[in-house]
């Protein structure tokens, strides 16, 4: 028997533009703790357990394992500079 296994553990969260992102990150994170794996910038919210992926694309949610597992904790100027040069914003 063959067991797939996939790194793709995402699933769509409603789509943003410029501008909403631009609203996301002015507000903040409370309690957010900020990730980067494989040059993508993650925010995950360990109390919510809950995690957002801030890649290329609208805003996607993943289990808050995946960016942890592998990934390195960054502080959140780093990610905010991540988020706007991949999204020009």
């Amino acid at each position: 028997m063959r067991t797939v296994v996939s790194d793709s553990i995402e699933y769509a969260v409603q789509p943003q533009d410029a501008h909403q992102d631009r609203e996301l990150l002015a507000k903040g994170f409370p309690g957010g703790v900020f990730w980067m794996k494989h040059s993508v910038p993650y925010v995950v919210f360990p109390d919510w357990d809950y995690a957002e992926r801030w890649g290329a694309g609208p805003v996607r949610a993943v289990h808050p394992y995946w960016p942890v597992l592998g990934g390195a904790r960054i502080s959140d100027t780093e990610f905010r500079a991540k988020v706007r040069e991949i999204r020009g914003i």
